[in-house]
């Protein structure tokens, strides 16, 4: 399965810290395993495990030597940082964000997951005629590149069927009007199927 449609391509990376010369083996296990793993799952995506001493220093490294020539990454998915492993919590997170902030001044846009197993159990016990996709809407980059990625999701066969619901919240009077106009002028441009808004101050949510 392609999640983006068909519309680029896709490495799943995996690091691994420690002596590039003391882990040829476990390198080769990890790439196996991943290969596997994006294998039973019908991805569409490179395996690549990288070595490295340090993390921080290296993901920059990766993110400017990743690609074929003009293609160069324009999009990273991290895990949420709630995802990390045991250790001395405050400095992982720290670590977290400085990777984020890096990645994201070498010019990528950044994706953050929150997809525990539970989730994904529930999200296959769903028809693909009831799938739907829900975009917080904020008439700026973030909420048009959101719009696009939902877009690109209804590619995937397995998402054709489903819905894209916008939402966006509104403060105050009129404040809803600007923020729907460009909405609705950009799921024209989309031929996005269906629009939701759900107000903040009214609690209340209008799909057409």
């Amino acid at each position: 399965m392609d999640p983006w449609g068909g519309s680029g391509l896709v490495t799943a990376v995996r690091f691994l810290e420690g002596d590039v010369m003391k882990t040829v083996h476990t390198g080769e296990e990890a790439r196996k395993e991943l290969e596997k793993d994006i294998s039973s799952n019908y991805y569409e995506a490179f395996p690549l495990v990288v070595t490295v001493q340090n993390l921080q220093q290296s993901l920059p490294t990766l993110i400017q030597s990743f690609g074929v020539g003009p293609l160069k990454a324009n999009m990273a998915l991290f895990n949420w940082s709630g995802s990390l492993r045991k250790g001395v919590l405050g400095i992982r997170r720290t670590a977290y964000a400085n990777n984020i902030r890096a990645t994201f001044r070498l010019g990528c846009n950044i994706l953050l997951l929150v997809a525990p197993p539970e989730a994904w159990e529930k999200l296959e016990t769903v028809s693909a005629a009831d799938r739907r996709i829900d975009v917080w809407w904020r008439d700026n980059r973030s909420g048009r590149l959101m719009l696009l990625l939902a877009h690109l999701i209804t590619r995937n066969p397995a998402w054709e069927d489903a819905r894209i619901r916008l939402m966006t919240t509104t403060s105050g009077p009129g404040a809803e009007g600007g923020q729907g106009q460009g909405a609705g002028k950009i799921f024209s441009q989309r031929h996005a199927e269906a629009v939701g808004v759900v107000r903040n101050s009214e609690k209340e949510e209008a799909e057409e």
